[in-house]
């Protein structure tokens, strides 16, 4: 098919189409006779994959590139590709200036996570600034500690995480070689998924409590 076609069946402008060709994003077509390019099946599949990426769980270009780049380097093992996903897509607040006291107590909780978790080994450094900024920022406010809440939260991603390898294991077992951008893919808007479950969850159980029920 033509780029006009592809426009059609994707519904993503020809210019735009243009703009992924030139940022590798998606692969040239095919010249043909008539030095025009054509187009097929992997390309919309590969264009529909950008957009997913962009729009659903809200990547920059940059790390769209990144994520695919992920993708082909570690194709044959499922979960390198995944590790390199979410550090490409990974978000590492900027520290704030804190007092030495919201340092500490960041510090402290960050620890416990870690070590009641057995994470200790396992964090990269990049997670573990992350962690402490997120933690920093909190107490910096003065807000009271609770650390039920970050128990709970932590218990959570150990849950969704054991969930997303089960899940896998399973598919393997079932299909044999694992698609990696299929695990990589679903991992990153599992993310997304997640936050808006918690939302409604909320929104839910916010509205329950004040019905008294």
């Amino acid at each position: 098919m033509r780029i006009g076609e592809l426009s059609q069946v994707t519904g993503i402008p020809v210019a735009t189409i243009k703009y992924y060709v030139r940022e590798r994003l998606l692969p040239r077509g095919v010249e043909t006779s008539d030095r025009s390019m054509s187009y097929d099946a992997s390309h919309i599949h590969r264009l529909l994959l950008i957009r997913t990426l962009a729009d659903t769980t809200n990547l920059t270009i940059s790390q769209i590139k990144e994520v695919l780049g992920a993708i082909n380097r570690f194709g044959g093992s499922v979960h390198q590709a995944m590790a390199a996903g979410l550090a490409a897509t990974h978000h590492t607040p900027h520290p704030t200036k804190a007092p030495e006291t919201a340092v500490q107590q960041a510090q402290q909780t960050a620890d416990r996570l870690l070590r009641e978790h057995d994470w200790e080994d396992y964090a990269p450094e990049t997670y573990r600034d992350s962690l402490l900024a997120i933690l920093t920022a909190y107490y910096t406010l003065g807000y009271p500690d609770t650390p039920e809440l970050f128990t709970m939260i932590a218990n959570a991603a150990a849950q969704l995480a054991a969930g997303d390898l089960d899940i896998i294991d399973r598919a393997t077992a079932s299909e044999g070689e694992l698609d990696a951008e299929w695990a990589v893919t679903s991992l990153l808007i599992g993310e997304t998924l997640m936050s808006t479950l918690h939302r409604i969850a909320h929104t839910a159980a916010s509205s329950w409590h004040q019905r008294g029920g």
